[in-house]
């Protein structure tokens, strides 16, 4: 059939490597056997040129369909340098388009984490903060402070600004400051101490004065002030409120 000729031909050629690699695998919908994950591995390695977009078609077009599969490809791409600062990231939205979040969060519970990069904790951020399913934001919250001490890096700025601001938007205010609030203040250890920016206090001081703690919301501006962070617009907007509202009490 036409799958064994592609097999054949991909023996006999390697200058049609990357063509045959993109159409034997990209264009099925289904697991590769054993066989074909050799031959896969084979070619990846071999002195033939492959663009990363071709391993990561390849690998978009597995994981929603097997996403043990798909792991496994990804951690052949990255262990061996083939993939680029996408790989990782497609492969967590294929598995959010798919439904398979909770293969993700078993996985980001154990290795996962050694493979991620800071592009990809965002896409994190954002795919379980829109998931259909509603994931709790505390649980969200939760496991982003304990997965990121398996991270070689900090906690992205953006990812935590995701984060905080949906608590803010599902009025779970608490959650955001008591978690992300005690890692900008350095309880955590230092390699996994969040940096923040101004989105993030400006977030914080909105929470505060949601939850009408004003006090608490002018000690975060001054500890903005203190690391040298400039107010925005929407800052002092809400350092305003914090004053018109401590003058009606």
């Amino acid at each position: 059939n036409c799958h064994s000729i592609n097999i054949r031909l991909l023996e006999k050629n390697q200058q049609t490597k990357p063509l045959i690699l993109s159409n034997l695998i990209s264009n099925r919908d289904v697991t590769l056997t054993q066989k074909e994950m050799n031959l896969f591995k084979w070619i990846s390695v071999s002195n033939v040129k492959v663009e990363p977009r071709v391993f990561n078609s390849i690998l978009c077009a597995i994981s929603p369909h097997n996403p043990q599969q798909g792991y496994e490809i990804l951690n052949f791409l990255v262990r061996e340098g083939l993939g680029d600062s996408h790989t990782v990231r497609l492969y967590i939205a294929s598995l959010f388009e798919a439904q398979h979040t909770e293969f993700l969060i078993e996985k980001l519970n154990s290795t996962f984490g050694s493979l991620l990069n800071e592009m990809a904790v965002i896409e994190l951020a954002y795919q379980f903060t829109n998931e259909k399913k509603s994931f709790s934001i505390k649980r969200i919250t939760n496991n982003f402070i304990r997965w990121q001490e398996n991270w070689y890096f900090p906690c992205p700025t953006a990812a935590c600004n995701i984060i905080l601001s949906k608590c803010l938007e599902l009025n779970q205010m608490n959650t955001g400051i008591q978690l992300f609030g005690e890692g900008i203040l350095g309880k955590f250890t230092h390699s996994s101490k969040i940096k923040p920016d101004v989105i993030t206090f400006t977030l914080l001081i909105r929470s505060c004065i949601q939850l009408g703690d004003l006090v608490q919301a002018r000690e975060w501006f001054q500890k903005m002030s203190d690391l040298g962070i400039k107010p925005t617009v929407q800052t002092y907007t809400s350092l305003f409120e914090v004053l018109i509202e401590s003058s009606t009490t």
